[in-house]
């Protein structure tokens, strides 16, 4: 699993790279904010994919072989039937405003973008199956399919037929189709040896039930926790000059490499948490690794950002971008802490806290916006209220999973007392 994302955050990291280098500055501006949404839409996507982790892994541990039961693959085929149909009503109704607001401009770039999340939103889906079915080598054989379509699409239509922004979308809108066709088989095979599952007790829920739980408190916390890192890029649009804002945003897509260089780790740690979860075994040691796995992955890198920033931003952007070098360890050190933050979440959802998380997450949303809208003097400034936003964050997070162990072995002492 930290492979696939490895690989998945590599190439998603490599792709914006490529195309900061072909972009103008005020394209890839407008590129951010449309990659920024199709993220965004993708929340949606990324947390269903995450509850459905959490329900295959259930009925992993129900079954002795990691199969996909047939009230799995029932759900998956209604899933995918109301997402493919849903998505493309709703992106026609937001496309309607959006032509008459901007009179048709950048409209094919958004509609590539939108058919892009639409069939991202069914690519997730498919790897949430594989993944909670603990078929980590499958899910990284989608990522590898995917990130190499896409970047071999985008030289093609982008670079050699020079179509720029439009290209560009296109590129993400067929590399995520090829994976999707890939996945769709190995989903088969994963369910093609399944029995029919064992029946659910009286007292349990059905899978749709239960699968709506688990999304719907994910959605609200992975929704703030996103917003945390697309909100400067959007109030930085809104107040700065167009080419700042560009810049602006090559500086946050640089420091963007350390949060996801870690996402392999949250993800492991997920699905582990969730099996330690179901298994009723402690989970602690696995966040402990999981930290210290997150901590050596990103001090390097932040590092290098303090020691050279300049020579970073021009070998890997260009020279166009080295004006923000100063700004550039701050920026690593907002996603730095931003990236502890996610394994933290990851661990209270798999565990049972989400209430915790979502609260935490509301509440730095909120702060980040108040010190957004106070201090926006310089671009310095903004990062700066970006890494206190992160810290305050880190801890709220840190002291509600130290409560809540305390509180879980206090009860077990308890228990444990003869009456």
């Amino acid at each position: 699993m930290l492979f696939a994302m490895g690989l998945l955050n590599a190439g998603n990291y490599g792709f914006t790279v490529l195309v900061a280098r072909l972009l103008p500055p005020e394209e890839f501006a407008t590129y951010a904010i449309l990659y920024g949404a199709v993220i965004l839409l993708a929340v949606p996507a990324n947390v269903l994919r995450l509850a459905i982790v959490r329900l295959a892994t259930e009925n992993a541990g129900r079954s002795d072989e990691n199969t996909i039961s047939a009230e799995l693959t029932a759900l998956r085929r209604n899933l995918l039937a109301f997402v493919l149909a849903g998505g493309t009503v709703l992106l026609f109704l937001v496309t309607l405003p959006l032509f008459t607001v901007t009179r048709g401009a950048n409209l094919s770039s958004f509609l590539l973008a939108g058919f892009a999340a639409i069939i991202t939103f069914t690519l997730y889906l498919d790897r949430g199956f594989l993944q909670g079915g603990l078929r980590f080598s499958w899910v990284a054989i989608t990522v590898l399919v995917e990130m190499v379509a896409r970047i071999g699409f985008l030289l093609l239509l982008a670079l050699a037929l020079n179509v720029g922004l439009v290209g560009t979308m296109a590129a993400l809108l067929l590399g995520a189709l090829l994976a999707n066709v890939v996945s769709a088989k190995m989903i088969e095979r994963c369910a093609a040896g399944a029995s029919e599952g064992r029946p659910a007790s009286s007292g349990q829920k059905s899978p749709v039930r239960r699968l709506l739980g688990y999304t719907s408190i994910m959605m609200a916390v992975y929704s703030g926790h996103t917003a945390l890192y697309w909100l400067d890029l959007l109030a930085v649009q809104r107040l700065f000059p167009g080419e700042v804002a560009g810049q602006y945003a090559v500086l946050s897509f640089a420091g963007r490499i350390i949060l996801f260089a870690s996402l392999g780790i949250t993800e492991t740690l997920f699905t582990f948490a969730n099996k330690a979860h179901w298994q009723q075994q402690a989970g602690e040691p696995l966040l402990t690794r999981a930290l210290l796995l997150t901590a050596a992955v990103g001090l390097p890198i932040l590092l290098l950002y303090a020691a050279a920033p300049g020579p970073v931003l021009e070998c890997v952007f260009g020279s166009s971008y080295a004006g923000l070098a100063s700004s550039l360890w701050i920026m690593g050190l907002f996603m730095f802490l931003l990236s502890l933050a996610g394994v933290l979440i990851a661990y209270m959802l798999a565990c049972g806290m989400a209430r915790g998380a979502l609260a935490s997450a509301a509440a730095t949303v909120a702060l980040e916006l108040t010190l957004l809208l106070a201090f926006h003097d310089t671009i310095q400034t903004v990062v700066l209220c970006l890494c206190a936003t992160a810290a305050f964050y880190l801890a709220v997070l840190s002291a509600l999973i130290a409560w809540n162990s305390i509180r879980v072995r206090m009860t077990a002492a308890l228990e444990a007392v003869p009456e």
